[in-house]
């Protein structure tokens, strides 16, 4: 299938309109988020289309774009642990403006910027113990919610970002003194399970 008759072709994604990111396609068959970025149940899953998934992925996009700004200014990584998540971060943005983009060419309309309600880190290993969680909260919604995804391409170009997802997590995984790939097997997280890591960061 052509996603050209969409509105937008596989050209378009590999360039940047792909990049569906990080936490991103949360489990797409019980999360939502209003347009005023609150996170709230859907009450009619799984989503009738494609935009609805990526309004989903866009919301956790927003927050990981975030987190990795608010970790990174807050002055507690030097070298290059800085370094590192400097680049994922600018990553994650990249993602948030992907996104974006592909639901406007789409005909859809994004869902805007939530709040949040970050904890306080002293630590080095406290902020990246965070990030451990919140990337691989991430791939682990990209295998809950990837049986959703309508388009074949947008499901490849997806494919294609979690991959550079599971690498920010082996990563940090390695920066924490953790074995970068612990498991055979990726786990698919349930939306209940998403629901539990992320909501606590959504004022």
């Amino acid at each position: 299938m052509d996603i050209q008759n969409d509105g937008v072709n596989r050209r378009d994604f590999a360039k940047g309109a792909l990049a569906l990111g990080g936490a991103g396609l949360l489990s797409a068959v019980a999360l939502g988020a209003s347009h005023s970025g609150g996170l709230v149940f859907a009450q009619n899953a799984p989503f009738k289309n494609d935009i609805e998934v990526l309004n989903y992925a866009l919301t956790l996009e927003y927050f990981e774009a975030t987190l990795y700004k608010t970790l990174t200014d807050a002055g507690k990584l030097q070298g290059k642990d800085l370094q590192y998540i400097q680049l994922f971060g600018q990553q994650e943005q990249a993602h948030v403006d992907a996104v974006k983009a592909t639901i406007e060419k789409l005909g859809g309309t994004p869902v805007t910027k939530g709040n949040y309600n970050f904890p306080t880190l002293n630590t080095r290993e406290e902020v990246l113990n965070l990030l451990n969680v919140v990337e691989q909260t991430g791939v682990g919604a990209y295998l809950g919610a990837a049986g959703y995804i309508q388009n074949k391409d947008i499901l490849a170009a997806a494919a294609s970002i979690m991959q550079v997802e599971a690498r920010h997590t082996a990563l940090i995984r390695f920066l924490l003194g953790l074995p970068p790939v612990p498991d055979a097997f990726t786990p698919a997280f349930t939306p209940a399970e998403v629901l539990a890591k992320v909501k606590p960061f959504f004022k």
